[in-house]
């Protein structure tokens, strides 16, 4: 519904400027991106940057013609096919990058 749509997209925003402020952060560190554990960092807060922008519109890329199903919808196939594609990549970045970070 609409309260679940609008959290969400609050979220993502959160989200977002959290991993901005961690990679400037890593950019102002002594090492900056010179170590291999930065630069899968820096991947991690890009892939979640990715993965968070697909909630940025509250609900608008939906196709219109789900209006019904999820509020605020307005987009159409292309916008359907945008989303899904950034929630793929990011989603699938994320958890290569952290196992990375274990194996590290």
């Amino acid at each position: 519904g609409k309260f679940g749509i609008i959290l969400i997209g609050v979220t993502s925003v959160i989200s977002i400027i959290c991993s901005s402020t961690f990679i400037w952060m890593l950019r102002r560190s002594y090492d900056g991106f010179s170590t291999t554990q930065n630069r899968i960092l820096l991947g991690l807060c890009v892939s979640d940057i990715i993965f968070s922008s697909q909630f940025l519109a509250f609900g608008m890329f939906a196709p219109k013609e789900l209006d019904y199903l999820s509020w605020n919808a307005r987009g159409d196939m292309a916008t359907c096919h945008i989303t899904g594609f950034l929630s793929v990549i990011g989603g699938i970045l994320g958890p290569f990058l952290n196992a990375s970070l274990c194996v590290l």
